[in-house]
């Protein structure tokens, strides 16, 4: 059953920027707020950044507009885990990104991904934060009140509680952990770009 008091929650970014940790972090709070699927308070999913109509089923049920909100991990790592994508998610990608091809090599798709995919995230967006500081005091306190539910600024000891590999794969190999030299060797004018977002995102770098 639909919030009908509440605007809906739609947490997107990139594919491996642990949107199932957000979706994790949230249910544990009390909300109903699925990885993938819609839920009764809303949905994460990095499926919804290009914000068109058949990229947000779901949201024509509730009476408000969503509460968009980005959310970034550190390029390296994103990147990086993008490489395990299965064909399906590429295919989704092509119909919403024509200026990638399957014919590219895997590291500068993921790499332009990256920067493009972010871009139309937070165009959505009321704010893009760290999923990786999310819990900090100002930063958790500032992610209850633009969800609106601030309830959920007393329930950061819950939230601190939620293991941050919620959907890692623990098996060896799986993708290859890839350095700034990597991605200047795949597309050194890309990899800038990518060095410039992930400063505006607050990373080192």
């Amino acid at each position: 059953m639909m919030n009908q008091n509440k605007r809906p929650i739609c947490v997107t970014g990139c594919g491996s920027s642990g949107t199932a940790y957000i979706s994790a972090v949230l249910r544990t709070c009390g909300l109903d707020v699925p990885h993938e699927k819609m839920g009764a308070d809303g949905i994460a999913s990095w499926l919804l950044a290009p914000g068109t109509p058949d990229t947000l089923p779901g949201f024509d049920d509730f009476p408000a507009r969503p509460i968009v909100l980005h959310q970034v991990r550190h390029p390296l790592r994103a990147v990086s885990t993008f490489q395990r994508t299965d064909g399906k998610h590429w295919d989704y990608i092509y119909r919403h990104m024509p200026t990638i091809t399957p014919d590219m090599p895997l590291i500068e798709r993921c790499m332009r991904y990256w920067v493009e995919w972010n871009d139309m995230a937070a165009g959505l967006a009321e704010w893009t934060y760290r999923v990786e500081t999310v819990c900090e005091w100002a930063n958790w306190k500032r992610f209850c009140l633009t969800l609106q539910r601030h309830g959920l600024v007393d329930k950061r000891h819950l939230a601190l509680g939620v293991p941050v590999n919620v959907n890692s794969k623990p098996k060896p190999g799986w993708y290859r952990e890839l350095s700034w030299a990597d991605l200047v060797a795949a597309d050194g004018a890309l990899a800038r770009v990518i060095m410039g977002m992930g400063r505006k995102y607050g990373y080192a770098i």
